[in-house]
């Protein structure tokens, strides 16, 4: 093999190495952009989940009193309850939404909200089959069909990571587990001889 010829194996293994170190580069960099936007929507999201009006809204579905005889749609609902119903709904719709698209982890959400997205399911799902049959019977048979569909993909998969233990599953995976009693008493107790 001539000098020139290694000079080129060289020279192309160099330019090989440049742009492998670049895409990588820019991988990590993409990631770490996802992850700043990612972390002010979860920002944004726990705080109005736990915000005093949202609180409002959650408890008033999950704790009033059920308006069901006679209701054909959202809009069918008393006032205080339909404007709770579309508040809490499109807003579990939306955390679905950013779910589906895994521009926020599923298992960040479900392992925070997920009791309550499925107690909160469970008083509404007779409304919202409601609203889907009012919207199926009255929207122009062109326009596309959908009612929550990102928030009842989140229900599935709630279901699907194992219902009413998934939140406590994502949680043992990441190596988070319950403070034990009788830990905090054999800790007291060390303290107390060391004192």
């Amino acid at each position: 093999m001539s000098d020139q010829s290694i000079i080129s194996l060289i020279s192309v293994s160099i330019a090989l190495v440049a742009v492998c170190v670049a895409v990588w580069q820019a991988r990590v960099n993409a990631r770490s952009a996802e992850r700043a936007n990612a972390l002010h929507l979860v920002s944004q999201i726990f705080g109005e989940w736990r915000s005093t009006n949202f609180h409002r809204h959650r408890s008033r579905i999950l704790y009033e009193s059920d308006p069901m005889p006679g209701v054909t749609a959202f809009e069918s609902l008393p006032a205080d309850w339909r404007e709770s119903a579309y508040t809490v709904c499109y807003f579990c719709d939306y955390v679905g939404m950013l779910a589906a698209f895994d521009i926020i982890k599923e298992d960040l959400i479900i392992a925070v909200m997920g009791t309550q997205l499925m107690q909160l399911w469970k008083v509404m799902d007779p409304y919202i089959k409601a609203e889907r049959d009012h919207r199926e019977t009255t929207l122009p048979a062109d326009t596309p069909q959908g009612f929550l569909p990102y928030y009842e993909n989140l229900v599935r998969r709630i279901l699907e990571l194992g219902g009413s233990q998934s939140t406590i599953i994502i949680r043992a995976r990441l190596g988070i587990r319950p403070l034990m009693e009788h830990t905090l008493k054999a800790e007291g107790e060390d303290a107390s001889r060391e004192a």
